[in-house]
């Protein structure tokens, strides 16, 4: 994760010379940043990257573009990851908050995503399986059933190789209601 963070870091600093810091391409980096300093555990600067990547991003493109979506998307990465974070050091309330909130910034990715690609565009499957797993590690069956099928049929129409693992979430997810045979 090092050499990744240092040339996504490289990649900001020739961005934004070559740039500057209000385009697209900076707050892709920002993006990055984020989702690297998400993974280490670096929660303060990962918030502060996505903060940038999200306030350069609503400045420089429409509300209901795709890249707006993938903002969400990282926050919701972000907020997840806090929430398993926060339940390590046994602060339930605030992982409760921050799931939700992981939650709350999936569905709006995949909103902006159903409005901004077509029905069957990969990064749309994506969405739907993002969505689907939060349901789904907290046990909500019926609702991680109806986003990993949405996820599925995607996945399938294009001949994903996501499409495996997301069987398997959806076989999870039925096992979960008890419905075996579907399973």
């Amino acid at each position: 994760m090092e050499k990744a963070l240092d040339f996504h870091k490289r990649a900001l600093k020739i961005r934004k010379r070559s740039l500057g810091y209000n385009h697209s391409d900076t707050a892709m980096s920002y993006n990055c940043l984020g989702l690297v300093a998400t993974y280490t555990g670096n929660f303060d600067r990962a918030l502060q990257y996505l903060r940038n990547a999200r306030t350069i991003r609503r400045g420089c493109l429409p509300a209901q573009h795709p890249f707006i979506a993938m903002t969400f998307s990282s926050f919701g990465s972000y907020y997840e990851a806090l929430s398993d974070y926060s339940k390590t050091k046994n602060v339930s309330r605030k992982a409760l908050k921050n799931r939700s909130l992981a939650l709350q910034m999936h569905k709006q990715a995949l909103s902006i995503y159903k409005n901004s690609v077509p029905p069957t565009h990969g990064i749309l499957g994506s969405s739907y399986r993002s969505v689907g797993l939060l349901y789904l590690r907290h046990g909500e069956w019926q609702a991680a059933i109806q986003h990993l099928t949405a996820c599925v049929f995607i996945r399938r129409r294009n001949g994903s190789d996501g499409l495996p693992d997301s069987l398997y979430n959806l076989g999870q997810a039925y096992a979960g209601q008890g419905e075996y045979r579907r399973a």
